[in-house]
C-alpha cells in the first residue's frame, strides 16, 4: 500500500474520507449505466483504478511518482500506466476517448489552468468527471493558511488556495453540468486521526446538512457531465436522481 491508502484503510478519519470518495465514484458509474474507458489522473498505487478495473473498466492510469505507478501496474496488469511530469499540461488520451475521468485529491492538477480544457477534450459527450476539490474558501482553509503564516511557511503549502465556487463556474462556462456534489472533511481531525469522536462528528455533519454547504465546504466531492454537443449547440446533461437513490 501507499501511505495514503494505508491511512484510508486503517484510521478512523481516513476511512471516513475514503468512503465518501468511493461512494462518489460508484455513483458516477451508476449514472453512466455502462462500463467503458476510464482515466485516473494522479492514480497513486491504483486503489480507485482497481475499484473500476475489477468491474470491467478499461483503465488508463497516470502519475508523477514512478514507484506508485509501478505498484498500480502490478495491481492492474491490464491498465495502461503512464508516467507523467509535473510540467505536463495535457492528458495522454485522444479526443473524446474517455467515458469517466477521476481526479481525486490531486490539487496541482485540478487547480491548473489547463485541466478543465483537457478534460473536455478527452471526455466523450455525456462523459463524467469525478473529482475531489480542496476548497480554500472554507473555515478549514482559513485555519490552514493562518497556521502556515504563524509558522513562517506562508506560500509554501499546496492546499487550500483555490475556491471551489470559482472552479465550478469555470466548469459551467466550459460546457459541464455538475450533477452531484457533497462537502465533507468539516471535522477538526488530522488525516491519520483515530479519534473516537469521528463517527459522532460525521453523523453531526449529516444531521446539520453540512454536506450540502458546498461553497464553504472544506473538501468537495463532485460529479460533472460534459454536455452533449450537436451542431454547435450544447445540450443539457440528464437530471440526476436524489442522493442515495443510485
Amino acid at each position: 500500500m501507499t501511505r495514503w491508502e494505508r491511512i484510508g484503510e486503517t484510521t478512523t478519519w481516513g476511512r471516513y474520507l475514503a468512503d465518501i470518495e468511493r461512494r462518489t465514484i460508484m455513483r458516477a458509474w451508476n449514472l453512466l449505466g455502462k462500463v467503458g474507458k476510464a482515466l485516473e489522473v494522479g492514480c497513486g498505487g491504483g486503489r480507485w483504478s482497481q475499484l473500476l478495473a475489477d468491474r470491467g473498466w478499461d483503465m488508463t492510469c497516470i502519475d508523477v511518482d514512478a514507484d506508485d505507478l509501478s505498484l498500480c501496474q502490478r495491481r492492474i496488469p491490464t491498465a495502461k500506466c503512464v508516467l507523467a511530469s509535473p510540467r505536463d499540461e495535457f492528458l495522454p488520451c485522444g479526443d473524446a476517448a474517455i467515458d469517466l475521468l477521476l481526479c481525486i485529491e490531486v490539487v496541482p492538477v485540478i487547480e491548473s489552468a489547463w485541466f478543465i480544457r483537457e478534460t473536455r477534450r478527452v471526455l466523450t459527450d455525456g462523459g463524467l468527471l469525478v473529482g475531489v476539490f480542496i476548497n480554500g474558501h472554507s473555515l478549514r482553509g482559513v485555519v490552514s493558511r493562518r497556521k502556515e503564516h504563524l509558522i513562517g511557511r506562508e506560500g509554501h503549502a499546496r492546499f487550500y488556495r483555490a475556491s471551489y465556487g470559482s472552479f465550478k463556474e469555470q466548469l459551467t462556462e466550459s460546457g459541464f453540468k455538475v450533477l452531484d456534489e457533497e462537502s465533507f472533511c468539516w471535522g477538526p481531525f488530522r488525516r491519520d486521526s483515530n479519534s473516537p469522536f469521528v463517527p459522532l462528528w460525521s453523523s453531526m455533519e449529516r444531521a446539520l446538512h453540512l454536506n450540502r454547504v458546498v461553497t464553504k465546504g472544506p473538501w468537495v466531492a463532485f460529479i460533472a457531465c460534459k454536455g452533449v454537443t450537436v451542431s454547435g449547440s450544447t445540450h443539457a446533461a440528464p437530471q440526476v436522481s436524489p442522493r442515495g437513490a443510485a
